[in-house]
């Protein structure tokens, strides 16, 4: 009798050393961003980009503030730029005061500074994290829509269900999961892809009509000329059921594990789904 009760609580004391950390795993989200600084557009030329601020950070000081762990990730593992564009008070409900909060947030973060490469993420798999996200910036449409390892990971996060969530320019990285995704892009393989894994889902992105602007917005007079390709057509072709509501107002899709966000304006209603949905899948 007394040699099982100290077998008891060897057992109970090494269960409960266990389980925390295991808790502590399953708060982790995986916030994967592009390495490009630049986008190479259709013409040739190309214009600095990076990841837009208010879409990357305010979900992620939402998730941060909620308990989560963010893993930042990008191919090649190093520091990232910031969108230029993006370091304006009016994706802060133009107070200059919540640009600098929520600034300061994402630059004082030191796994901000020292992301993992996606290499490394493909290698160890996703069994500890809740969910991923990928924020927007035009970066995503340079390195992340063909990013093998990329499309290895979120295949593991649909195959398991786990939230996905990506904003604006984000969801390129779904075609990440294609079998030639710049064939596909420069249209030179068919539209028809059974096997894609998001075939049928309901998707939103940046529209065309919100990337090709006009007058003083369009893209010739913003960026020097047109997109390597456009998201919304991109998406449309893989098989995706793209909705994309008004330019330039708020609009979150769920479908499924997969949550998108159309532009900047909506990444309080991205921010909100995919809390949700991280909560719901516990």
């Amino acid at each position: 009798m007394k040699h099982f009760f100290s077998l008891f609580i060897l057992c109970f004391c090494t269960l409960s050393t266990l389980l925390p950390a295991a808790a502590t795993e399953e708060k982790k989200i995986l916030v994967v961003l592009s390495s490009a600084q630049e986008l190479v557009l259709k013409n040739g030329k190309s214009y600095k980009t990076g990841f837009f601020l208010n879409e990357l950070a305010i979900p992620s000081k939402a998730l941060s503030d909620t308990g989560y762990t963010l893993v930042f990730a990008n191919p090649n593992g190093q520091p990232v730029t910031m969108d230029p564009s993006s370091d304006n008070p009016s994706f802060f409900d133009n107070n200059k005061a919540k640009l600098a909060k929520y600034k300061q947030f994402i630059e004082s973060s030191a796994a901000f500074k020292q992301p993992e490469k996606l290499s490394t993420i493909s290698k160890t798999g996703i069994k500890s994290y809740a969910g991923i996200f990928v924020p927007g910036g035009h970066a995503p449409m340079q390195d992340l829509y063909k990013d093998p390892d990329l499309g290895k990971i979120l295949k593991e996060f649909h195959r398991a269900k786990k939230p996905t969530a990506l904003i604006c320019h984000g969801p390129a990285a779904l075609l990440a999961t294609l079998s030639d995704p710049e064939k596909f892009v420069s249209n030179k393989q068919p539209s028809a892809f059974r096997s894609w894994p998001y075939r049928g889902y309901k998707i939103t992105c940046f529209s065309n009509l919100e990337e090709q602007g006009e007058g003083a917005e369009s893209e010739e007079a913003k960026f020097g000329g047109p997109m390597p390709f456009y998201l919304q057509t991109a998406l449309e072709r893989a098989g995706a059921k793209v909705f994309v509501g008004k330019k330039w107002a708020a609009n979150a899709v769920q479908h499924e594990e997969l949550i998108t966000g159309q532009n900047p304006a909506s990444d309080g209603d991205l921010t909100k789904l995919f809390l949700d949905a991280l909560k719901q899948a516990k």
